[in-house]
């Protein structure tokens, strides 16, 4: 207080003038102007030094401290299996949510196994259903990466895969069919839960384009499970997670609506003589109906054929022979059956039950039937397992071939292969039929020793030479 600073400049020289105001003391000064720039300049380079070095030390903090840790960036870890199993979500399919259960033990990476035949990649998303073509030319794949994707089977043991990839537009299907021709591809939606089908054009060269996208109608309100074309073209099988089952026409036109009253629909399939719907739920049995049509191919009407009855507890799932007169069921009761159905059911007659065995059932489970009937694969957890339904015992056991539960399980209708999905893991995996083809020996050479003919016993022992050829072709492979 009581004082004043100012600043003079003339020419070379610049003056600092402190003037005191106090009455009794009035003090000037002048310093060289030189020796002043001088100190000006050193106390600029030191106050510029330290700003600089302020803002070092303020970048160096916010990349230390501020940015995000490498952790966070990483997607978070994948919860333990038996976490995973207690999820469902939109994305899995109905047929294939109520398999999400505990998963016993740490699934291990995907190894090549000594019988596989493939390693088809490409989907993106869960895979959730697979079906072949009736004539063993062709593999369909459904996932929620929202495509369709057919596969050649002549590339299978080729090092490249070709596929024509389907886009499933603003939707993603729960299950795939083909049609007879291999011309089309039956889907069920999941938002849309209704059927689209997707007409398919082939090239040369193995791939191909989609054209002429057909939705039908909706026409139940519970949520579609599955969607399938009958082996002889003439009606569509549609069922539902309630107690529903819907037939139609090619042409989207409802013929039949039924009602299982089996509280809840697990699995529905079509026999591959275009005959009989097969379903299982809630219920122990597994009901029959056969889809009646004229000569002419006109629709007459569904009528209730026989139940397979045997099992303690819910059936998961069933699965046809080539022929229509076998069939094989898998249970929630830990067991396995398989039936001989060729009856005359409208006598009244039951189908017979021909073996009943146990399988490692850890949760909801999957079966298939070998195109002859002689081997049965059950898919449970993460695992397959092959069985011969001449005495129910185990084959042999492909265990921990996916990291996800498996969600699809096909044969191949030529006998050579059977393929499976294994969800969430995005693979689908082919493997070639050796337990078939050791089957197919031991039973041509029983047949042989009971021939009443050389003609047929001169077939058998072509048969049995084709399944040793086969079964060094895989060995070879194997080496």
């Amino acid at each position: 207080p009581g004082w004043h600073v100012a600043s003079r400049v003339s020419g070379r020289t610049a003056g600092l003038i402190v003037e005191f105001r106090d009455p009794q003391i009035v003090a000037t000064f002048q310093e060289d102007s030189l020796t002043l720039v001088k100190m000006v300049d050193e106390g600029v380079f030191w106050v510029l030094l330290a700003l600089g070095a302020v803002g070092v030390a303020f970048v160096i903090h916010f990349i230390i401290f501020r940015r995000p840790k490498e952790e966070d960036k990483q997607p978070p870890a994948r919860e333990s299996s038996a976490s995973n199993a207690e999820i469902t979500h939109k994305n899995v399919t109905s047929k294939n949510a109520k398999r999400i259960q505990a998963v016993k033990g740490k699934a291990k990476g995907l190894e090549k196994h000594p019988l596989q035949a493939a390693d088809l990649k490409g989907h993106t998303g869960t895979v959730l259903d697979l079906e072949f073509s009736l004539d063993g030319k062709y593999l369909a794949s459904c996932s929620t990466d929202r495509t369709v994707r057919v596969w050649n089977v002549k590339d299978f043991l080729d090092r490249d895969h070709k596929y024509i990839r389907v886009n499933v537009d603003l939707d993603h299907a729960k299950s795939v069919s083909m049609s007879p021709d291999s011309r089309a591809v039956v889907t069920a939606t999941d938002d849309g839960n209704q059927v689209r089908v997707f007409k398919i054009s082939r090239k040369k060269d193995g791939t191909g384009t989609c054209s002429d996208v057909v939705d039908f109608l909706k026409e139940h309100s519970a949520p579609i499970i599955s969607a399938a074309v009958a082996p002889t073209g003439r009606f569509i099988l549609t069922c539902y997670s309630d107690t529903t089952f819907i037939i139609w026409n090619l042409k989207g036109e409802v013929l039949a609506r039924e009602d299982t009253k089996q509280v809840k629909n697990h699995f529905a399939c079509i026999s591959p003589c275009g005959r009989f719907v097969a379903c299982t739920g809630f219920t122990p049995d597994v009901k029959l109906w056969e889809v009646i049509f004229s000569k002419a191919g006109d629709f007459e009407g569904v009528t209730r054929a026989m139940d397979l009855k045997g099992h303690k507890a819910a059936v998961y799932c069933c699965a046809f022979s080539k022929d229509s007169m076998r069939a094989a069921t898998v249970s929630k009761d830990g067991t396995w059956k398989f039936w001989n159905q060729d009856v005359q059911y409208k006598l009244k007659q039951d189908p017979h039950l021909l073996l009943s065995a146990e399988y490692d059932n850890s949760g909801q489970a999957l079966i298939a039937l070998s195109p002859d009937g002689l081997v049965a694969a059950i898919a449970s957890n993460l695992s397959i397992s092959i069985h011969y339904t001449s005495d129910g015992s185990l084959a042999t056991k492909l265990d921990n071939v996916h990291t996800d539960l498996i969600t699809g399980l096909v044969w191949d209708p030529l006998g050579r292969f059977f393929a499976s999905a294994g969800g969430n893991d995005k693979h689908v995996r082919v493997w070639h039929n050796d337990s078939g083809y050791r089957a197919q020996i031991d039973d041509s050479k029983k047949k042989i020793l009971t021939a009443k003919s050389q003609a047929l016993k001169e077939r058998l022992m072509q048969q049995v030479k084709e399944a040793e050829q086969a079964l060094d072709a895989i060995a070879v492979q194997d080496s």
